[in-house]
């Protein structure tokens, strides 16, 4: 409890005004997070667009053990059905411990318009929670994103979380984060791909990262990434069993320490 007081006292004014339901999944962490032209069940917590080409019923969870400190941690599942007009999905994450929790509850559509442009939006029910019977506040909060195929080894990705500017509360003026994100990723090569995006939240400076995963020996995956603002580096791996994928990432914060994440995944192909 003293090491959690300590490091919520340090975390605390880096996020105000935002929140601690920040993007998640163990493949993502290892990239920096640079992954919002990515596709996958877990772009449920990222940009919804990327589920538009899921096929088949998938899902998937991460779970984050931030700063190695065990009331921060977050936990996250989502699931997808394709339907005859789009995919379905159905998302679940949750921060915190009896003395202040937030969850967010989602449920979201996308769409794939043509071989290019696949569209994605969410309607997220965000509550927040406080101990000592001091109540609970909820919100409904919208976010959508696109996706393009500019070639085949091209795709860019945007997206807009809150856009409304909907307050944590109707008595309080803390604002749910309004964030807009822009990236992309490039396949050099059936083994090696780049990423890059810039993030704006709209009471904080620019974030810019970068990564790369490296595919070897068929099955597995290397990843690294770098992000500023604050300044952080990532590395992680993955197994890939075909409908089943494991991911383990670590990102290591130059002030708060190593936060560590994992993630399964059921994506048929």
């Amino acid at each position: 409890m003293k090491k959690f007081l300590i490091v919520f006292c340090i975390y605390l004014p880096f996020y105000l005004n935002a929140s601690n339901l920040q993007p998640i999944g163990a493949r993502s962490a290892a990239l920096s997070h640079a992954t919002i032209a990515s596709n996958g069940i877990l772009a449920a917590f990222q940009n919804q667009a990327g589920l538009a080409d899921i096929e088949k019923f998938s899902a998937g969870f991460a779970i984050e053990n931030r700063f190695l400190v065990p009331e921060l941690n977050i936990g996250a599942f989502a699931l997808a059905m394709p339907t005859e007009v789009g995919v379905i999905n159905l998302n679940i994450q949750r921060f915190g411990n009896t003395l202040y929790a937030e969850t967010r509850y989602g449920i979201g559509f996308s769409k794939s318009f043509n071989e290019v442009i696949s569209l994605g939006l969410q309607l997220n029910y965000f509550e927040t929670r406080l101990g000592e019977n001091y109540g609970t506040s909820g919100r409904l909060v919208g976010e959508f994103g696109f996706r393009a195929k500019v070639s085949d080894d091209l795709y860019v990705g945007g997206h807009i979380f809150n856009p409304t500017r909907v307050g944590i509360s109707s008595s309080l003026r803390e604002k749910i984060p309004t964030n807009f994100r822009l990236g992309a990723q490039y396949s050099f090569s059936d083994q090696l791909t780049v990423f890059g995006e810039i993030e704006k939240p709209i009471n904080n400076s620019t974030m810019v990262k970068a990564a790369f995963e490296y595919q070897f020996l068929e099955k597995f995956y290397l990843r690294a990434g770098l992000s500023n603002r604050p300044l952080q580096n990532s590395f992680g791996f993955g197994i890939d069993l075909g409908s089943l994928r494991f991911d383990l990432a670590g990102q290591y914060n130059q002030i708060l320490g190593f936060s560590p994440q994992v993630g399964l995944i059921y994506q048929p192909d």
